[in-house]
């Protein structure tokens, strides 16, 4: 009994902390100059499903209440998010929505702002049919980007085209990424670490 009010303790703590987070940047390596990032506004009732191709799996991301700043490298990205969002409908009654996947692809400049741009959703019925044809748009001083509705199956393939999705490297755009920003004497080091890799190797 006791471990059990342990763990309920321990979870409900989780919880707290995680919804207490306010931004979060969404790339590895070092952390980057507040100047060479953008940033997205992230609505509480969305979560972010892959970036760049990779699959996005964060606790602070998915059990969190209020908006999220979600900072990225200045750069291209390709981002799918998803609306999931709780609704109580009585005292005895409740409801979970869940709106296809929603890709955008958008070349964000430096210090770069975007917000969500949706339909107000303030009733279950609004937002039921939202989710069956979710329209939003990422949205900046600059420009807006319309996202492209997926389907629940796959968040890469698109309603609107039938051609073959490419096959998609992205610890190769990681690599690109990295050899950009780096200065010339590292990209020197870097080549002459591979070649004493290639030696030993062979």
């Amino acid at each position: 009994m006791r471990h059990r009010l342990l763990l309920i303790f321990s979870t409900i703590l989780f919880l707290s902390a995680c919804s207490h987070v306010t931004h979060m940047r969404l790339y590895n390596g070092p952390e980057l100059n507040p100047i060479e990032e953008a940033v997205i506004l992230l609505p509480e009732e969305f979560e972010v499903l892959e970036l760049n191709g990779q699959s996005v799996s964060d606790s602070r991301l998915r059990f969190r209440s209020g908006n999220m700043d979600l900072r990225l490298p200045a750069g291209e990205h390709i981002i799918v998010f998803q609306y999931k969002a709780f609704w109580q409908l009585d005292d005895d009654n409740h409801d979970t929505l869940s709106s296809a996947p929603i890709n955008f692809k958008v070349n964000m400049d430096k210090q770069e702002q975007f917000t969500f741009l949706l339909p107000e959703l303030k009733h279950y019925e609004a937002a039921e049919i939202f989710t069956k044809k979710p329209i939003v748009s990422l949205v900046s001083q600059r420009q807006k980007i319309n996202g492209s509705v997926g389907t629940k199956d796959n968040a890469l393939v698109l309603i609107e085209t039938k051609t073959p999705i490419a096959t998609r490297y992205p610890n190769l755009e990681q690599l690109k990424f990295w050899w950009n920003r780096a200065t010339y004497y590292e990209q020197s080091e870097f080549i002459n670490w591979q070649k004493k890799v290639d030696q030993t190797s062979k």
